[in-house]
């Protein structure tokens, strides 16, 4: 054991240089060195991960450094005092590399040793549950303890390999986010094959149910996909590949029906998200306003009307028509027009149309340009041309529109700031 000889900030290094692969001539020569001894031989033994990581007691909890090595110091104790009352040798140390900042525990039995390295595991996971729930979590049930524990392991050469994999087994925390031991044994009792190919068909029905307006199964679908199958995948791959083609179909159903999810679309993420049921709640959330848009509207939007309705949108500032759009999606212009005639209920000129009588309105209004220059921002060459056809639909001229919508807002600005001196002067008497 490392003795006041070697302070305990290089100790820790070399353990931490152990586990990430280290040369073990190199670390029992400096234990020679100062003639010291590990308390572990690396012959027969278990490695486990426990405790929660940096980014999760810093980003999430707010504990600071100090705070949580205040927390930690008694763990480490209390671990190793029961891991040598069971009859184990033991290293317990913090693991630093990476700014992860997470406990680990080397523990070697003994002839004595009458607990099973699973069982104290298992112990250590629940203590380390409780001093959070009192110290860090407080109610908060977001998060919990996790421990991986490796196979029983024979030399020092297998450690590295082997820590390597417990971060793995640690990082499916994500998907089965309970305060359990995770080894080799229960990851394979849990785990389910799930194909891309799979994922994928699964996402087609749910597109189609979208375009059915058929609520209830889009909502049985997605649950199915991420609750009954990602899950338990363990596939973070996979699941990233999955919320890509989420993204995709959001940002699709977003344009046809001008819902504004692109922002949320970009910001579902992995990452942004402790847990899959957490990530399942937030894609559902969202294909929940996209299949709602459609049973509002009473219509089946198909893929080929959805195309057009896209490119439209796309492209709507430039000179383009129903022949460019029906090039687009590869179908002649005759066949693109009664579908989408029957679909959207509209001619495509006549969406093309709209769609730039509302982005002029909306540049009318919150911006200065002049009113030729709305009209060439939405696709009119001609700004005469765009003026009849902006009172054809609106019964004004973009000027008197322009001047109602600002003397709108001037009128709300006064009466808000009237409530509010109101109030003022109600709170002063």
């Amino acid at each position: 054991m490392f003795s006041s000889s070697i302070n305990s900030h290089f100790r820790l290094i070399y353990l931490n240089e152990m586990v990430t692969g280290q040369a073990k001539e190199y670390i029992f020569g400096r234990a020679k060195q100062y003639n010291e001894e590990w308390e572990v031989d690396f012959s027969n033994y278990y490695v486990c991960i426990t405790g929660l990581k940096k980014a999760v007691y810093t980003g999430v909890y707010g504990k600071s450094a100090a705070e949580y090595m205040q927390i930690y110091v008694p763990l480490e104790r209390e671990i190793k005092k029961y891991l040598e009352e069971c009859g184990y040798k033991c290293e317990v140390f913090m693991f630093c590399y990476f700014n992860t900042k997470q406990i680990v525990v080397i523990f070697e039995p003994q002839e004595d040793t009458g607990v099973p390295a699973q069982r104290a595991a298992k112990y250590i996971t629940d203590m380390v549950q409780r001093t959070y729930e009192e110290k860090i979590f407080k109610g908060s049930t977001r998060y919990c303890n996790f421990t991986a524990l490796s196979d029983l392991l024979e030399d020092y050469q297998q450690l590295a390999p082997a820590f390597k994999r417990l971060q793995e087994l640690y990082d499916f925390s994500y998907f089965y986010m309970q305060p359990l031991v995770m080894d080799e044994k229960l990851y394979g009792e849990l785990k389910r094959d799930f194909s891309y190919r799979e994922a994928l068909q699964l996402l087609d029905n749910i597109n189609n149910a979208i375009t059915r307006g058929d609520i209830e199964r889009v909502s049985h679908l997605t649950e199915e996909l991420f609750i009954h199958r990602l899950k338990y995948a363990f596939d973070f791959s996979l699941c990233r590949d999955v919320i890509g083609e989420i993204k995709r179909l959001v940002y699709r159903y977003s344009t046809i029906f001008d819902l504004g999810l692109e922002e949320e679309a970009v910001g579902l993420n992995i990452e942004e998200h402790a847990t899959i049921e957490e990530l399942y709640t937030a894609a559902n959330e969202l294909l929940m306003i996209c299949v709602q848009a459609t049973a509002e509207r009473g219509r089946v939007i198909g893929h080929l009307s959805q195309q057009a309705i896209r490119y439209i949108k796309e492209h709507y500032t430039e000179d383009i028509a129903l022949t460019d759009v029906a090039s687009y999606v590869n179908v002649v212009p005759e066949h693109l027009s009664r579908v989408f005639n029957s679909e959207v209920g509209r001619s495509i000129p006549a969406y093309i149309t709209e769609i730039r009588i509302e982005r002029s309105k909306e540049l009318l209004t919150n911006s200065n340009l002049k009113v030729a220059e709305v009209a060439r921002e939405v696709g009119f060459t001609n700004p005469r041309y765009f003026g009849r056809v902006f009172k054809k639909h609106l019964g004004i001229t973009p000027l008197e529109y322009r001047n109602k919508s600002r003397e709108s807002k001037l009128d709300i600005g006064a009466r808000g700031s009237s409530l509010l001196a109101g109030a003022g002067k109600g709170a002063s008497q």
